[in-house]
């Protein structure tokens, strides 16, 4: 392993801690929304994300890198102020899913400035799958809110 990261290994590390934190964060709002069908909703696109993590920690370890954990910290603290937003709100809900569009939105960031690095396979693969799972949450969120 090297000291230092090449782009590709760069662009695969901040893919795989975004995902996980979108995951984290799907499945820690499944634990406290009141609402059941969100909270099926929220454990099934974590669920789905699942497996590109895991794929993405594939390729991490086949570039002569390992995969980082998101920090876990700035995680929790995050979790609490959506947590604490979430109970102010006038609708529980629609605000978690508001706040999990958002994430959608900072994912599809970490994914796009991949992208412009132009690092290749297998981000390129990667990406477009995050891509896709990204769509298909936005679809099922903005349903979800109506």
């Amino acid at each position: 392993m090297n000291l230092l990261r090449t782009d590709l290994q760069t662009a695969l590390h901040d893919l795989h801690v975004a995902v996980q934190e979108s995951i984290d964060n799907y499945r820690d709002a499944s634990t406290f929304v009141e609402d059941r069908r969100a909270s099926e909703l929220f454990a099934a696109i974590a669920g789905e994300r699942e497996p590109l993590q895991g794929e993405i920690e594939q390729a991490i370890r086949e570039t002569d890198d390992l995969p980082a954990a998101p920090d876990s910290d700035r995680e929790a603290g995050e979790q609490l102020l959506h947590r604490l937003h979430s109970l102010f709100s006038r609708d529980q809900t629609e605000d978690v899913i508001a706040q999990r569009l958002e994430g959608e939105a900072a994912l599809e960031r970490v994914v796009e400035e991949g992208q412009a690095m132009d690092v290749g396979e297998p981000y390129t693969a990667l990406s477009t799958r995050c891509l896709e799972l990204i769509d298909s949450a936005r679809r099922r969120l903005e349903k979800g809110a109506e």
